[in-house]
């Protein structure tokens, strides 16, 4: 139920944003969200959401969030 804003301005519910992605639902409850002060920044397989704004306007290097699914054979 809780609703997230990408970078282009459009605000989602979390399970249909997933949804739309490709996210497996039993991978939904398990996925990782980026943070940076209460605000929500950057999901796997969701990209980046208007919490980072600030870090994506500014120039040089930034850093580029790596998420790999664990493996579920083992």
């Amino acid at each position: 139920g809780e609703r997230v804003t990408s970078v282009n301005g459009v605000t989602k519910d979390f399970g249909q944003l997933c949804q739309e992605r490709g996210v497996p639902p039993w991978w939904r409850d398990r996925l990782p969200i980026l943070e940076h002060a209460g605000e929500p920044v950057w999901a796997p397989l969701l990209g980046f959401f208007t919490g980072a704004a600030p870090y994506l306007a500014t120039s040089g290097e930034g850093v580029t969030p790596y998420w790999q699914p664990p493996n579920c054979a083992e």
